[in-house]
């Protein structure tokens, strides 16, 4: 009796994984580390076969079984674009002059429609009915999960082919496998064709440093994420959700503890993807280089979703002209490559906002850099010009997390409207664990660097008894402490 009602339960719990495309096969979710366990054991015949192909195969299979689980429309616009966009660019290479071009801008339209369509359509269409005064009805359509970071490679792969600074021959497995490889697939990194498709085809087998490396980067990540990041989700959810009903002292914690959320949230998710893809024998670049040590705007940029900012610097800023043209069209072009950025995170004046206000601040530190190296660079302007670039980071979360401009512009006005620091004495008594976990979170963030580096090596170096301590520890303390309501991975909306 009790041994039928185990098997009733298992089946009830197993069944689903393979029956359902529900969106929770994340890295949160039990589910997915019950079948990566066993998708990953049978990986570790199949690299040992003698050709590539098998390898390649046997992970695509289970790339596309990901991209079903998470949304069953990504099955379908995904495949597509693969298709369409790897025969492009194998015409594009066999061609020169204007064909070439054409077929360039060919590829990039079709790798941008169906963004177009899925995400930005209603602001197309509510854009079209002010300027010609119609009434055309806005459509509710489903995104598909991670359209927005696998459309940048397929983009980059076609301008990298086009300027001939990616020539390799590569075959239509091995570019699948490069737009479907499940530990990007939700929320990157953006990863570049020269980055990942040598490595397939170099076939080299991860070595023990680089799986014991990724084993401690999916712990850490897993604890960003479960434990800081949910946790001080909490509390700035209730800000977000209804900012009239808290003082000038309560939105300003949620503004910094939200940068810190959002930073905790993303660079876990992209912890845990490089980490998987590390113990399979892909080494990625790193994503964040602790962005919230940064002492100005330029430097924040430089550290924070890295392959995001590089992406548009090289495949936006510079081919504007970058600041090859004069001050005034660097000045232009910054701005329009910033405002492009805040698009990409969704189709809301608020994300348009937030990177114009980014770029224009940019814009100003740029031009300032002349006086401000005059500066003598002692500690105490450092921690100004840190208090400052954290503040306004922070500030400009009213308009990241805010769900609409009008609501953006109340969270600054009610941000200063009754302001009294002697209240904060009082905020942290009343909620002294959520003060703990966002400036526990800044001071491990700022304190790390060169420890980080030397407690992952000493993970590495570690014997194996002493590595499955730490993972039942870290384990332990995620069940325990981690909030009971994981939510999804902030940067899968965009």
């Amino acid at each position: 009796m009790i041994f039928s009602t185990l098997i009733q339960n298992f089946k009830e719990w197993f069944e689903p994984i393979f029956t359902q495309a529900n969106g929770e096969f994340l890295f949160t979710n039990l589910q997915f580390w019950f079948v990566f366990v066993f998708f990953y054991a049978l990986f570790l015949v199949v690299q040992h076969l003698p050709k590539r192909q098998f390898m390649l195969g046997y992970t695509l299979l289970f790339n596309l079984f990901f991209a079903w689980k998470i949304s069953g429309l990504t099955m379908i616009v995904l495949p597509a674009t693969i298709l369409l966009t790897y025969l492009i660019g194998q015409l594009m290479k066999q061609t020169e002059g204007k064909t070439r071009t054409t077929l360039l801008v060919f590829d990039i339209v079709i790798t941008l429609l169906p963004l177009i369509i899925f995400k930005y359509n209603n602001m197309l269409i509510g854009g079209l009915n002010s300027l010609l005064h119609t009434n055309f009805p806005l459509q509710k359509l489903i995104i598909p999960i991670g359209i927005s970071f696998y459309t940048l490679q397929a983009i980059s792969y076609a301008v990298d082919t086009y300027k001939n600074k990616f020539t390799l021959d590569t075959t239509l497995l091995e570019y699948s496998f490069y737009l479907t490889f499940f530990p990007l697939l939700l929320a990157g990194p953006i990863t570049r064709a020269e980055t990942l498709i040598p490595q397939l085809q170099n076939q080299q087998r991860p070595d023990t440093k680089l799986v014991y490396g990724g084993i401690w980067l999916i712990m850490l990540g897993l604890v960003k994420k479960c434990l800081f990041a949910d946790y001080i989700a909490i509390y700035n959810n209730w800000i977000f959700e209804d900012p009239t009903g808290y003082t000038s002292i309560e939105i300003l914690m949620a503004l910094l503890g939200y940068i810190v959320q959002i930073y905790y949230d993303f660079s876990g998710y992209s912890d845990i993807s490089i980490g998987i893809a590390a113990i399979l024998g892909v080494q990625l670049k790193d994503n964040f280089n602790f962005p919230l040590k940064s002492t100005n705007l330029t430097e924040f940029w430089r550290r924070w979703h890295i392959s995001l900012s590089s992406w548009v610097r090289d495949y936006i800023y510079i081919p504007l002209g970058g600041n090859r043209k004069g001050k005034l069209l660097m000045c232009l072009n910054l701005i329009v490559a910033m405002t492009i950025a805040g698009l990409w995170h969704g189709a809301n004046l608020t994300y348009i906002a937030w990177g114009l206000l980014n770029g224009i601040v940019l814009v100003g530190h740029k031009l300032c850099l002349p006086l401000l190296n005059k500066i003598h660079d002692k500690w105490y302007v450092k921690t100004v010009n840190w208090l400052l670039t954290i503040s306004f980071i922070s500030l400009t979360m009213a308009f990241f997390g805010a769900v609409n401009i009008q609501e953006s512009i109340l969270i600054l006005q009610r941000s200063f409207s009754n302001l009294d620091i002697a209240y904060l004495i009082t905020f942290c008594q009343t909620r002294p664990l959520w003060v703990g976990f966002v400036a526990g979170g800044l001071i491990l963030h700022l304190t790390s660097g060169l420890w980080h580096e030397k407690t992952k090596q000493y993970f590495i170096d570690a014997p194996w008894i002493i590595k499955i301590v730490i993972l039942i520890i870290a384990i332990q303390i995620i069940v325990n402490m981690s909030n009971e309501d994981i939510q999804p991975f902030m940067y899968m909306q965009f």
